[in-house]
């Protein structure tokens, strides 16, 4: 009966809190639709990652248990640092507070001692929520608002706690079923990218470098033209052009002419090159993207350059660096190679990112 009341329960707690563990290469299987993808010599990715798909009650337990994740960390060099930053102060705080409590029942009577231990024990009780509130706010604005509450509501995540843990974290109540593969293909990219240091070492883009004067400044914009955010949009422009080709590209003029094809954002490529580095490429079809979603808003830091010399920069320059990081993320380190070997640097990429 107990193990019966057991099931129904775990039943009921899938629906707030379900998690499904996945390996790098069965996801990136998933995205291409087979692994390796051709022509890519790619070495066996058998990381682990944990996709949480969670709904409001559900990511409340999410945050409790990252809270008391913070207490559990204890090295630096696998956690994003303002996360660690918070994992100290709180530990620094509850040594402070008990060691108070020992001095103040040393310094007193024994009968005072224990009137304030009845006394300053149930605070404990009332403090310990207070600051599971304040680290759900740190949460909240370190990783929730930058960026995320423009793009689906905030609807997906990859937790911030450390690469070994590689959580992402789904929340289901914005998320359409329909856009759940390319989201979760997303966020993924950006475990790869936390993996590489990427992602708790990217800088914010300088968008005077790139933007047209009259976005240079908004928050949208710049959240897109992010390094880890453009990759990971990249990502999706290229596992769509190779199920249309059955190839990805290996030089910069493939890679070139990958993005004229694509039915979104062919157009602005083609104005944006058309007078330099696309000379002589010719494409001779058209791929369709999986999601518009993720294509319209790669495209529109396209729109956003400041002029046509900008524009033919971020795609000549910019995006093929990106791309050869992904190659390294796909686990062809040659391939990664030779591709960023063939492109100039410094250029728009280092005085974008810095």
């Amino acid at each position: 009966m107990a193990t019966s009341g057991m099931l129904i329960f775990s039943k009921i707690w899938q629906y707030f809190y379900c998690e499904e563990a996945k390996t790098t290469q069965s996801q990136l299987t998933e995205d291409f639709g087979c692994f390796p993808p051709t022509p890519l010599s790619c070495s066996e990715r058998a990381t682990w990652f944990t996709v949480l798909k969670v709904r409001p009650v559900g990511l409340i337990y999410l945050y409790f248990l990252f809270y008391v994740d913070l207490f559990k960390m204890n090295d630096r060099t696998q956690v994003d640092p303002e996360i660690w930053e918070i994992s100290v102060s709180m530990k620094e705080v509850w040594v402070e507070f008990i060691g108070s409590l020992a001095a103040i029942r040393r310094a007193c009577s024994p009968g005072v001692s224990v009137l304030l231990t009845l006394i300053l024990i149930p605070m404990l009780f009332l403090l310990s929520p207070l600051l599971l509130i304040l680290v759900i706010w740190m949460f909240f604005r370190l990783i929730v608002l930058p960026g995320a509450k423009y793009v689906s509501r905030g609807s997906a995540f990859v937790l911030p706690a450390s690469s070994s843990s590689r959580k992402l974290v789904i929340k289901l109540n914005h998320v359409k079923p329909d856009e759940m593969r390319a989201i979760i293909c997303h966020e993924h990219i950006h475990i790869l990218q936390a993996d590489e240091v990427i992602f708790f070492d990217a800088r914010r883009p300088r968008g005077d470098v790139y933007l047209h004067p009259g976005v240079a400044g908004d928050s949208l914009i710049l959240y897109y033209l992010d390094q880890k955010e453009l990759e990971a949009r990249l990502h999706e422009i290229v596992i769509s052009s190779y199920r249309a080709f059955r190839r990805v590209p290996v030089t910069v003029a493939e890679f070139l002419a990958m993005l004229m094809a694509c039915e979104k954002i062919g157009a602005l490529v083609v104005e944006a090159i058309g007078s330099g580095a696309g000379d002589g490429l010719e494409v001779e079809s058209s791929f369709a993207v999986r999601s518009s979603r993720i294509c319209w808003e790669f495209g529109l830091v396209i729109q956003c350059g400041k002029d046509l010399k900008a524009k033919y920069e971020l795609i000549s320059e910019v995006l093929p660096v990106m791309y050869g990081n992904l190659l390294r993320y796909y686990g062809d380190l040659d391939a990664s190679e030779d591709f960023l070997g063939s492109v100039a640097r410094p250029n728009l990429y280092d005085r974008l990112y810095g």
